[in-house]
């Protein structure tokens, strides 16, 4: 994967970042538009990344949540000042994925047992990087409010077992994965 220029970041900011200005260097000498997934949570959700979640939502007066981890801006903060200052960015998409019948425990579970999910939903938004906030504590902010919309959206999905509704003009499209894994 490594040869296929993923990136792989081992949750130590300072290593991170060095890794981070590598690669969109390199991705943006090679002329080839390339998208990049990042999860600010940092990791899944498992019983201790959520404990380490509520204490740090403690410790910042920030509300706990059920669904989603806060997400960890600095890195997202590093990466989109590097990509913009590259002119390598044009949008941000804000995917929302869920599982009605059960979410995967782990990566271990996945990858190891196979235990797939049998259906998974997305909830697609895309927002043009004009629309993201220039300034590094506002940009924080702005994601961290995309944030609380997802837990708002996770909640309403595992809480009425309806699909995601279209949610205004940033809204792509629902797209439903129902079979062929596993």
């Amino acid at each position: 994967m490594e040869c296929g220029g993923y990136i792989f970041l081992k949750r130590n900011l300072e290593n991170d970042m060095h890794v981070m200005d590598t690669m969109i260097t390199y991705y943006s000498y090679t002329n080839q538009n390339y998208q990049l997934l990042l999860f600010p949570e940092g990791t899944d959700r498992s019983e201790r990344a959520a404990f380490l979640s509520d204490v740090y939502a403690e410790k910042n007066s920030l509300p706990k949540y059920k669904y989603v981890l806060h997400p960890r801006t600095a890195g997202f903060i590093h990466l989109l000042r590097l990509m913009r200052r590259r002119k390598y960015i044009s949008y941000v998409y804000d995917v929302t994925v869920g599982y009605p019948k059960g979410m995967v425990i782990s990566e271990m579970e996945l990858l190891m047992k196979g235990r797939f999910p049998k259906e998974v939903h997305f909830d697609i938004k895309r927002y043009n990087i004009s629309e993201v906030p220039l300034n590094e504590m506002d940009a924080a902010a702005w994601l961290s409010k995309l944030w609380r919309e997802k837990e708002r959206r996770l909640e309403h999905f595992y809480t009425t077992n309806e699909p995601f509704a279209p949610s205004g003009a940033r809204f792509l499209w629902p797209v439903s994965f129902l079979c062929g894994i596993g």
